[in-house]
């Protein structure tokens, strides 16, 4: 009997532990009662910003978690007790939290008496993945959006000009001088010459419209709500003028030149190849030595 007392002490013990590590709490739901408890960890995580008391009820705990988590989180609640949600921290502030449960007691006609699991903070687990999950979408040298990430705005573009029938415009850029400049300084000079002329080329942007290097020295614009060419052709212009500027870089004084293609939908394509490849500047020519 002592034996069983020390191995069930040990086995809490190794629970606190692990639930310590994890930053973890537990958490009880009594059916009957609809009563919510937590125990001191789990109180820390889930507690109102404004109270400071952990949610007594599931209606409670709602009112804490960010607007667009409840549809996911009613339907897992009821089926399955496994979410993932944020929770409230005051003003504009959240924090994620995992939510993990089962049953725990049935009545004699199973239906659940009584429910019980962990909640755990995942907020830098989440944070994280935010990270990586940008810099799957961001060129980064330049930190625009990459060749796949226009692709996804592109179509939704293209949706929206067929669905209101309205132009859609798209501008490749291709910088002329890069590879000397590379020769010549070295590619790290080169790479702070195509950062410069990146931000020139997302300045002639509007909000509405979208900026991505698609290559190591092309870029292609997306411009939504544009009238027609004369009004793409202004913004192509002025593009070409702002980097064509000369810049400076370490001391050096060094310039590049835009190349610049244009499509237009519906007038030169209806898809998003069909565009890109219209849009494409085209071979670039051989510099004066």
């Amino acid at each position: 009997m002592a034996g069983g007392t020390t191995d069930s002490a040990a086995v809490i013990e190794r629970l606190r532990n692990a639930l310590d590590c994890s930053l973890a709490g537990l958490w009880d739901f009594d059916l009957a009662e609809g009563r919510l408890s937590f125990d001191a960890r789990a109180a820390a995580l889930v507690e109102s910003p404004d109270s400071h008391q952990p949610p007594s009820t599931l209606a409670a705990l709602e009112l804490l978690m960010h607007p667009q988590d409840l549809e996911r989180w009613r339907p897992r609640w009821r089926e399955r007790l496994d979410a993932e949600f944020r929770l409230s921290r005051g003003v504009g502030r959240w924090a994620w939290v995992a939510w993990r449960g089962r049953v725990l007691a049935r009545d004699a006609q199973q239906a659940p008496l009584s429910l019980g699991g962990v909640v755990m903070d995942i907020h830098q687990h989440k944070q994280a993945e935010e990270q990586l999950e940008l810099m799957a979408q961001r060129d980064p040298l330049t930190e625009l959006p990459n060749r796949a990430l226009l692709a996804d705005r592109l179509e939704h573009a293209l949706a929206s000009a067929r669905r209101n029938r309205h132009a859609l415009v798209v501008l490749g850029v291709r910088l002329d001088g890069i590879q000397p400049i590379n020769e010549a300084l070295g590619q790290e000079m080169g790479d702070q010459v195509i950062k410069q002329a990146a931000s020139r080329i997302a300045a002639c942007t509007r909000a509405s419209d979208s900026v991505a290097r698609t290559g190591g020295d092309e870029f292609v614009l997306l411009l939504e709500d544009v009238e027609g060419r004369e009004d793409a052709q202004a913004v192509a212009e002025k593009l070409q003028r702002h980097v064509n500027e000369p810049l400076v870089v370490d001391g050096h004084w060094l310039q590049v030149t835009a190349s610049i293609g244009m499509a237009i939908y519906p007038l030169d394509g209806d898809s998003v190849f069909a565009l890109l490849d219209t849009a494409s500047p085209g071979p670039a020519s051989t510099p004066t030595p």
